[in-house]
């Protein structure tokens, strides 16, 4: 019988390393985080202890949108979404950076402002906003992408006071082939498609051709573009290439429909580590 060797720190960390983490492991097996020593950390803070890296925030920021602009003829922006962490200073790090913003809700969008970051890059997102958060967003000048047909309500009383607002419309896209590139760790009875049909909010080209006429006729109202986002999907690159062609045909369907031609795409979130 043989018994094999454990695998050493440094080893497991080696194999779960993504790129762009400060971690290593020294020869005597202890970890150090950006060359300082984890249990030094704790001596001198405390424990339970969190540690952010600057450097490596500054490097997956820009990882992140090096990898879109490749593909895309027009500008990428990279929106932040503060509710990943809240920590003020790491909202102003990425502000600094040139990050936008992602906000659900009035305390997401005052911390987000706070933090310098610029309202033409920040986005107010929720399937329930209401009347003061809408006022909010327009107040703030920042994007608001438009979840439900509750909100045009909102929009139109907001703008009638000679305010302006700009404005995306959520799309609900359904590809087909998007099963096949989900790992189905949690299988969603009928498939993972037809749980974003039950549970997703946002509208479907049918019913965003009304909703578009309807929002272009407000006045004050800017109609910039669309919104889409079906959570939090896999690891496969393949499951966001799904979602991305289903976002692009919806939006050739509509402008044949409409004659409306977005000036923002905003593809949601939810992208996992990809090594």
């Amino acid at each position: 019988m043989t018994i094999g060797t454990a695998p050493t720190g440094a080893a497991v960390l080696a194999g779960i390393l993504a790129p762009g983490d400060a971690l290593e492991v020294s020869g005597e097996g202890r970890l150090a985080i950006a060359g300082h020593d984890a249990a030094g950390l704790l001596d001198r803070f405390g424990s339970p202890l969190s540690v952010i890296v600057a450097d490596a925030l500054r490097t997956n920021l820009r990882r992140i949108r090096a990898a879109f602009e490749p593909g895309w003829p027009a500008p990428v922006r990279v929106l932040y979404a503060i509710k990943a962490n809240d920590t003020l200073a790491i909202r102003t790090l990425l502000s600094r950076e040139g990050a936008g913003g992602d906000c659900f809700g009035l305390g997401e969008l005052h911390a987000t402002m706070m933090s310098g970051a610029d309202p033409a890059r920040v986005v107010m997102n929720g399937s329930n906003k209401d009347a003061a958060e809408i006022a909010a967003a327009v107040a703030a000048g920042v994007t608001i992408n438009v979840d439900s047909t509750d909100e045009i309500a909102y929009l139109r009383a907001c703008c009638a006071n000679g305010n302006r607002a700009r404005v995306n419309l959520r799309l609900k896209v359904l590809p087909t082939d998007l099963d096949r590139h989900v790992e189905q760790a949690r299988p969603t009875p009928g498939g993972y498609v037809e749980g974003v049909r039950r549970v997703k909010w946002g509208f479907t080209v049918p019913a965003a051709a009304d909703l578009l006429r309807e929002l272009a006729a407000i006045p004050g109202v800017d109609l910039a573009g669309y919104s889409c986002h079906i959570g939090h999907l896999s690891s496969r690159p393949k499951a966001f290439a799904a979602v991305a062609n289903a976002i692009g045909q919806a939006v050739t369907a509509l402008r044949d429909l409409t004659g409306f031609v977005p000036r923002t795409l905003d593809i949601g979130g939810g992208y996992s580590t990809i090594r």
